[in-house]
C-alpha cells in the first residue's frame, strides 16, 4: 500500500497526513479485531498465490530450502508437474468429460503456472474452467438425449470399473460410446436399488433420478464460474439473504479445486480447506455442534434424514423419522426457501445455527403404501453432542478352564479432542471407560482402533499413556530453515490407569494417531497387537492452519513422526502380532498406493525405561515371544473353523481376481450379485427368527435400543470375536505365569 503526503507539517514537523493516516489504520484494525466476521473475503486470483507460499513456507519437502537454490526450482518444476496431474484427476477422474487433447490442452495451459498466478494472471485457469464447463454440458446433454428415447438395457455390455486401467477417449464420438456405457452402469445400479415393486416403474424411476442428477451437476459447476458479471453476483447475493447465508453462486470453488490440487501435489496428506470444509473439521474434532441434531443425504435432489442423533433438538421432538425428505428450510414458518436440487452443504448451514434460535423445515414422508403426507416442523437448536462417534464399552464373556472371564472392549472411533480446558477429549473418555471397566472387574481390554483413521496428535501421546508410567511416546521430524530437528512428546503422569491385560484391534483402516498408540504399546511390548495384517502406514504430521477470514485453512504435511523403537510407521505402517483374513488386506489400501507418498526412515530406539517402574498394585506383564506363539496357535485353529473369516478369505480371492481383470463387470453380473445379496439377506432373516436377543430397528426406538442394536451387530463381527478371544487367551497365559513365578520365588 503506498501513502502519498502533502508537504504541509505540523508544529512539530511530521506530515499532518501521516498522522490522520496512522490513527485511521488504527481504527480499522481495531475494527477488524472486534468483527473479524465483517472482514472476511472470498477466494480469487489475487489470493491463490499467497496461499501456495504458506504451504510451501511450512510443508516438510521445501520448508528449509534456500529459494534461490537450483534445487529448490528443480523441486518446483517437479510440482508442477503433479499438480497438473492432480488437477486433471479432480476435474475428471472417470475419464468420461474430457479427451486426450483437452488433456494435452489443459497441460499446456498450466505450463508455468505458478509463475502466472504469482502476477495475479489467472486467466489460463478460467480457460480450462470455460472448456470444462463446455464439456460438462454436452455429456449432461447427451444423457438427457439417450435417457429421453426408448431405453433397452443391454446385459452383455463389459465395463471396466477402475478407470486407471481405461483409455482416455480421442475423439468426442468415442466418448459418445463409452457414456452408453456408464449410463447403462447408472442405470442397472439405479435399478437395483429401487423401491418400486414393477420393472417400468423401476426403469422410469431410475431414469428420472439419473437425469436429475446430470442436470443438478450442471448447474453445481455453472455456479463455480470465476466470470460472473456485477449483476449475476447481485442476484446472488440477494439469494443468500434469502436463504439464510448461504451461497448459491461459488466462484471461490474453481480456485478451491486448483490450491487442493496444489497441495495434493506436496503429498496426500497435504489439502486446501474452504471456509465449509474447515467449520466442519472443527466439528468433527470437537464432537459437538449447534444444530438439531440430525444426520442428513442428498439422493436424486432431496435431502434426507438419514438418522436422528440421540439428545438433540430433532430427536426430542418426536416428530420426525428416518428417511424424511426436507422440503424446504426457514428462519421463520413464513419464509421457507426451497431446497430441492441444492447442494447438501448449503442445506446444512442453513439449519445449523446459534443455540436457541428457531429453525422450521417443511417435511415430506412417505409411508408403506406410498402415501404422502406434507407438514412443517419447528425446531429449537440446541447443541449437540454426538456421543455415537465417542469412545464407548462393551462387556462380554468368556470361558477358560471352567472359569468365566469378563472382558471390556473400547471403541475408539477417532482421536477426538477440542483442545481447550473443559472441552470433550477421546482421553478423558477412554479413562473414565476404564475405571468403569475396574468397577465391572474385567479380566482384560480390547482397544478397538480398527478403522480409526486418527485425529489429534496430543490425545495420542495422552491415550497411549494411559496404559504405562511415565515414557516417551513419539518423536517428530520437523524440517526448519536451520536443518532438521526432533521433538520428542512424552506422557508425564506417573499413574497407570489400567494395569492388565491388554489387545489392540487394527486393521488397514487404522491410520496416524492409531499407528502412533498401537506402534507405542508395541514398542513397549505392553499389548498384543491383532488385526489386518498391518496398519495403514500414515507417519506423517499435518498442520491445519488458518487463513484471513472467509478464505479457510490449509492442511499442510510439517513432519514425520517415529514410535519408540525408532521405527517411522511412513509406509510399512504397525504389523499385528496376530492377523485375521481382512476384506481391507488387499493392496488397494494403504499409504503405499497414494500418489507422492513421502518415505519412511529408522532413527535410534527412544524407548524410555521409566515407562516399565510403578507402583506395586499397578505392575503389568511385559509381552513376550513365547506369549505371542501361544496365543498365535489358538487363534488360528479357531480361525479355521470359523465360517465367517473363510468367507472373508474367499471375498479376498474375489477381489484379486477381479484387480487383475481391472475390475470388469457386465450388467447381467451387477442384476446377479443384487439377487444374491437378496437371499443372503432372507437367509439371515429367517435364521434370526425366534431369537430372543434380536432386536427390530425403529424410527421411534430409544437410545438404549439403538446401543443394544448396534452391539448385537457388533457381536456378530468375527474380528470383534477373535480379539475377545485372545484376551482370554492372554488372561490364562498371565495367571499361569505368575502362578509359576510365585512357585519359584
Amino acid at each position: 500500500m503506498k501513502l502519498h503526503f502533502l508537504q504541509k507539517q505540523s508544529r512539530k514537523g511530521r506530515p499532518v497526513h501521516l498522522i490522520l493516516s496512522i490513527t485511521k489504520m488504527m481504527l480499522v484494525l481495531l475494527f477488524f479485531i472486534i468483527s473479524p466476521s465483517l472482514y472476511a473475503v472470498k477466494l480469487e486470483c489475487d489470493y491463490v498465490y499467497d496461499i501456495q507460499e504458506k504451504y510451501l513456507d511450512l510443508h516438510i519437502n521445501f520448508s528449509n530450502f534456500n529459494r534461490k537454490k537450483k534445487f529448490f526450482k528443480n523441486k518446483l518444476s517437479t510440482l508442477e508437474m503433479r499438480v497438473k496431474d492432480q488437477f486433471i484427476k479432480s476435474l475428471d477422474s472417470e475419464k468420461l468429460y474430457l479427451t486426450l487433447s483437452d488433456v494435452n490442452n489443459i497441460r499446456k495451459q498450466l505450463r508455468n503456472i505458478f509463475t502466472k498466478i504469482k502476477k495475479g494472471n489467472c486467466s489460463d485457469l478460467n480457460r480450462i474452467y470455460a472448456l470444462y464447463y463446455r464439456r460438462v454440458a454436452e455429456r449432461v446433454q447427451f444423457a438427457n438425449e439417450y435417457l429421453s428415447s426408448p431405453f433397452v438395457l443391454e446385459p452383455t455390455i463389459k465395463l471396466t470399473l477402475d478407470s486407471r486401467k481405461r483409455k482416455r477417449k480421442k475423439t468426442i464420438r468415442q466418448v459418445n460410446s463409452f457414456h452408453k456405457k456408464y449410463i447403462q452402469y447408472q442405470m442397472a445400479n439405479a435399478i437395483v436399488a429401487s423401491d418400486e415393486k414393477e420393472y417400468e416403474d423401476q426403469v422410469a424411476e431410475a431414469k428420472k433420478n439419473i437425469l436429475r442428477n446430470y442436470n443438478r451437476l450442471q448447474k453445481q459447476v455453472k455456479s463455480w464460474s470465476v466470470n460472473l458479471s456485477d449483476k449475476e453476483k447481485k442476484n446472488c447475493y440477494k439469494r443468500k439473504k434469502s436463504a439464510g447465508n448461504v451461497t448459491i453462486c461459488k466462484p471461490y470453488k474453481w480456485y478451491s479445486i486448483y490450491l487442493n490440487s496444489f497441495a495434493k501435489g506436496l503429498d496426500p496428506h497435504s489439502g486446501y480447506l474452504s471456509q465449509e470444509d474447515y467449520e466442519d473439521f472443527e466439528i468433527n474434532m470437537k464432537l459437538s455442534l449447534e444444530g438439531i441434531g440430525a444426520s442428513l443425504s442428498s439422493k436424486y435432489g432431496h435431502t434426507v434424514i438419514e438418522r436422528l442423533i440421540p439428545g438433540g433438538a430433532a430427536a426430542r421432538s418426536g416428530k420426525l423419522k428416518s428417511k424424511d425428505k426436507i422440503l424446504a428450510v426457514g428462519q421463520s414458518a413464513k419464509k421457507l426457501v426451497n431446497i430441492f436440487d441444492m447442494d447438501l452443504r448449503d442445506v446444512v448451514s442453513m439449519i445449523r445455527g446459534e443455540k436457541g434460535t428457531n429453525v422450521y423445515l417443511k417435511i415430506m414422508r412417505t409411508s408403506k403404501s406410498k402415501k404422502k403426507k406434507i407438514f412443517t416442523v419447528r425446531l429449537v437448536r440446541d447443541r449437540v453432542n454426538l456421543e455415537d462417534q465417542a469412545a464407548s464399552i462393551f462387556y462380554f464373556d468368556r470361558k477358560r478352564n471352567n472359569k468365566t472371564y469378563k472382558i471390556g472392549v473400547i471403541m475408539v472411533p477417532s482421536f477426538y479432542g477440542e483442545g481447550r480446558s473443559g472441552g470433550r477429549s477421546v482421553t478423558e473418555d477412554v479413562q473414565k471407560l476404564l475405571s468403569e471397566a475396574k468397577k465391572e472387574k474385567v479380566s482384560a481390554i480390547v482397544l478397538d482402533m480398527s478403522n480409526n483413521g486418527g485425529g489429534s496428535l496430543t490425545e495420542a501421546v495422552q491415550l497411549a499413556g494411559l496404559f504405562f508410567a511415565k515414557g516417551s511416546v513419539v518423536r517428530q521430524l520437523v524440517k526448519t530453515k536451520n536443518g532438521d530437528r526432533y521433538l520428542t512428546l512424552s506422557d508425564v503422569d506417573d499413574n497407570i490407569a489400567y494395569p492388565g491385560p491388554l489387545v489392540v484391534l487394527i486393521n488397514r483402516v487404522s491410520a496416524s494417531a492409531s499407528e502412533i498408540v498401537s506402534g507405542t504399546l508395541k514398542s513397549y511390548k505392553r499389548s498384543i497387537i491383532v488385526g489386518g495384517d498391518h496398519t495403514f502406514g500414515k507417519g506423517s504430521i499435518q498442520s491445519v492452519e488458518r487463513l484471513r477470514m472467509g478464505l479457510g485453512s490449509v492442511r499442510v504435511t510439517v513432519g514425520l513422526f517415529f514410535i519408540p523403537n525408532g521405527f517411522s510407521t511412513q509406509l510399512k505402517g504397525v504389523n499385528s502380532d496376530i492377523s485375521f483374513p481382512s476384506v481391507f488386506s488387499n493392496n488397494e489400501i494403504g499409504e503405499k498406493t497414494l500418489d507422492y507418498v513421502l518415505p519412511g526412515k529408522k532413527i535410534p530406539n527412544f524407548v524410555s525405561q521409566s515407562a516399565y517402574v510403578s507402583q506395586e498394585g499397578d505392575k503389568w506383564t511385559p509381552i513376550t515371544d513365547r506369549m505371542i506363539a501361544f496365543l498365535r496357535e489358538n487363534s488360528l485353529k479357531r480361525m479355521r473353523k470359523n465360517e465367517k473369516f473363510q468367507e472373508i478369505k474367499k471375498d479376498i480371492m474375489e477381489i484379486r481376481s477381479k484387480k487383475k481383470k481391472g475390475y470388469v463387470t457386465t450388467i447381467a453380473e451387477i442384476f446377479n450379485q443384487a439377487k444374491k445379496g437378496e437371499e443372503k439377506e432372507q437367509k439371515k432373516e429367517e435364521s434370526n427368527k425366534g431369537d430372543q436377543q434380536t432386536l427390530s430397528s425403529s424410527d421411534s426406538g430409544s437410545w438404549q435400543d439403538n446401543i443394544e442394536e448396534f452391539k448385537k451387530k457388533y457381536m456378530e463381527r468375527p474380528d470383534i470375536q477373535e480379539s475377545i478371544n485372545i484376551a482370554a487367551d492372554q488372561v490364562t497365559w498371565e495367571t499361569k505365569a505368575n502362578l509359576t513365578q510365585n512357585r519359584t520365588n
